[in-house]
C-alpha cells in the first residue's frame, strides 16, 4: 500500500497542527549489493520511500533566510509589554516561485516553537500561530470568514461581519494567538469598494488583536494595500523585507548560489552522488533556467533525481537537469533571459550603442 499522501496549506488550526508535527522524510540510501538482494516488493517501497525524501518539505536556511529571521526576531521583541497603539506588523515580499509562502511557515512554525518552550503549553488549548490565505476578491465578511475558517469557527449566513470579528477576537484571545500569518494578501483588491472595506476590516482587526501580523504576498509594494487607496494608512505600520532571485554577479553571489545547490543534493538519497558534482557541472545552467528562483531550483532538482530513480541511476549532474522538466514560469524566465542576452550582443546593438 502506498503512502502518498495529498497535502495543502495549513490553513486551519487542525491542519496547523499535522503541519507543525511534520518531520521530513529522510532515508539512507542503500548499496548497490543491499538493493540487489531486496525483492520486488521491497524495492518498490524503497523507491517510494526515496521519492518521498525527495519530495519532503525542508527549508533551504539561504543568506535571505536568516535576514529575514533575524528581522523576525526584532519584532517579536517589538511585540512584547503592554502597547496601547497599533503594533508594527511585518511583510514579505517578492516575485512567485522565491519562497515566500515557505519561508512564513517557517517562521511561524519557529514563533510556535518558542511560545510553547517558553510557557511549557503542550495542549491544543494554546495555538501561538495562525496562518490563513487571503480570498480572491475579498469583502469584509469573506476575510474574517476566513480567519473564522482557520480557527474552525462556524459560520451561518445570517452572521454579520462583526458578529464573526468578534468571535474570531474572542477566539485568538483564548488561544493565546500572538502571530498571524496572512498570505497572498495581493489578493486584497481596494481600488474596488468591497476589497477597499475589507482592508478597512482588516486594519480594525489589527487594532483589536495584540498579535504580530506577517503580510506575505506577490509584489506588496505595487499592490492595491500598500499603494492603493489605503497605503497610506498601512505603509506607516508595515517593514517591508525583499526575497529577490539570486544572483551570479560576484564571487560572493556565485558561492551562495553554489551552496544552494549543494544543500539541495546533500539532500537527495542516491547512491553515487559525489558532495559538490551538480554544482560544478551545472551551476550556470541552472541559474539561467530556473530564472533565480528558489521554488523552480528546487522544482528542476527533484525532477531530475525523480527520473534518475525511474531510470536507474544514482547520480545527477548537467545531462540530467538538462532533460528533466522544469516548471512553465521558469521556461519563460529562461526565454526572456536568452532574449535579453541575444539582444545585448548583437552586433547592431553594438553598432548603435557606438554612434550614440
Amino acid at each position: 500500500m502506498s503512502d502518498i499522501q495529498l497535502t495543502s496549506a495549513p490553513i486551519t488550526l487542525d491542519q496547523w497542527r499535522r503541519f507543525m508535527a511534520y518531520e521530513p522524510v529522510i532515508v539512507d540510501a542503500l548499496s548497490p549489493e543491499q538493493v540487489e538482494r531486496l525483492t520486488h516488493e521491497e524495492a518498490e517501497r524503497y523507491l517510494e520511500l526515496r521519492a518521498a525524501a525527495i519530495n519532503s518539505h525542508d527549508v533551504l536556511l539561504t543568506p535571505d533566510l536568516d535576514r529575514l529571521e533575524r528581522q523576525f526576531r526584532v519584532h517579536r521583541l517589538g511585540a512584547h509589554g503592554p502597547q496601547f497603539g497599533p503594533r508594527q506588523s511585518m511583510a514579505v515580499s517578492g516575485a512567485q516561485r522565491l519562497g515566500k509562502s515557505t519561508a512564513a511557515l517557517h517562521l511561524g512554525k519557529l514563533h510556535e516553537i518558542t511560545e510553547r518552550k517558553k510557557t511549557g503549553c503542550a495542549g491544543t488549548d494554546f495555538a501561538p500561530t495562525l496562518y490563513l490565505s487571503t480570498p480572491p476578491g475579498a469583502t469584509p465578511k469573506t476575510l474574517m470568514s476566513a480567519f473564522a475558517a482557520a480557527l474552525n469557527l462556524p459560520v451561518h449566513v445570517r452572521d454579520t461581519t462583526e458578529t464573526i470579528t468578534a468571535q474570531v477576537v474572542d477566539v485568538l484571545a483564548s488561544l493565546s494567538t500572538s502571530l498571524i500569518i496572512v498570505d497572498e494578501v495581493q489578493n486584497l483588491r481596494t481600488r474596488a469598494q468591497s476589497g477597499l472595506d475589507a482592508a478597512s476590516a482588516l486594519k480594525a482587526f489589527m487594532d483589536r488583536v495584540p498579535a504580530l501580523f506577517l503580510f506575505v504576498g506577490v509584489d506588496l509594494p505595487d499592490s492595491d494595500l500598500f499603494a492603493g487607496p489605503m497605503s497610506a494608512q498601512m505603509q506607516g505600520r508595515v517593514t517591508m523585507h525583499y526575497l529577490k532571485p539570486m544572483s551570479r554577479g560576484t564571487q560572493e553571489d556565485r558561492d551562495e548560489w553554489d551552496s544552494l545547490i549543494d544543500l539541495l543534493e546533500e539532500s537527495l538519497p542516491l547512491m553515487s552522488q559525489p558532495a559538490g558534482h551538480l554544482s560544478s557541472q551545472a551551476s550556470e545552467f541552472l541559474h539561467a533556467a530556473t530564472g533565480r528562483s528558489i521554488g523552480s531550483l528546487r522544482t528542476l532538482v527533484r525532477m531530475a533525481a525523480l527520473g534518475a530513480l525511474i531510470d536507474g541511476k544514482e547520480t545527477i549532474g548537467l545531462r540530467e537537469v538538462k532533460t528533466a522538466h522544469r516548471d512553465y514560469r521558469a521556461e519563460l524566465a529562461a526565454k526572456e533571459e536568452h532574449l535579453t542576452q541575444t539582444r545585448q550582443h548583437s552586433p547592431g546593438r553594438s553598432d548603435a550603442r557606438s554612434s550614440a
